[in-house]
């Protein structure tokens, strides 16, 4: 039987080393997508959470409180992304708008062909606005709009306040 994510951290921490195979399992996927997101490039990604979970193994025992633990993972990935971009300042901002553009699912399947194109146009046109935006603006939209996260986890994985996640989100609108 599968544990949650919290039981797995609380064995973990009990020193059940093999419960870390389930917390690698349950945050792999949500931590590859930050990272693909932050670094728009899949071997990258997949580096940066090779980190973050070296990372997170060595310092799981240091968690507050195990119900945290995938907001905690979430900060951890995206400091390493950020550590990577202030490294490598090359990053092509143009792949973020690829990235999303590619991984948009059709709502409607019997879309008339004509709406499908100018909502993919919109979303395109929306999507280059969006890699215009400064650092900070882009990772609290891409979190909040695209991902999905509510304002107060958008903080939480920004080490901001939740008046500095919406005064973000305001300059996107």
């Amino acid at each position: 039987m599968s544990q949650s994510l919290k039981e797995s951290v609380i064995s973990y921490n009990k020193g059940d080393n093999t419960a870390f195979d389930q917390i690698y399992a349950k945050i792999y996927r949500p931590l590859f997508v930050s990272a693909k997101i932050y670094l728009k490039n899949e071997e990258d990604a997949q580096d940066a959470v090779q980190d973050a979970c070296i990372l997170i193994m060595r310092d799981m025992k240091n968690i507050k409180g195990p119900g945290s633990a995938m907001a905690w993972c979430q900060t951890i990935i995206r400091n390493v992304c950020l550590n990577k971009l202030r490294k490598n300042k090359d990053v092509n901002l143009d792949e973020d708008s690829e990235y999303i553009m590619n991984n948009i699912k059709e709502t409607d399947k019997d879309a008339i062909p004509e709406d499908a194109f100018m909502g993919k146009e919109k979303s395109s046109i929306i999507l280059n606005l969006v890699a215009l935006l400064p650092l900070a603006q882009r990772e609290a939209s891409l979190l909040h709009y695209v991902h999905g996260h509510s304002v107060t986890e958008v903080a939480e994985l920004t080490n901001s306040t939740t008046g500095t996640v919406k005064s973000r989100l305001n300059c996107f609108l």
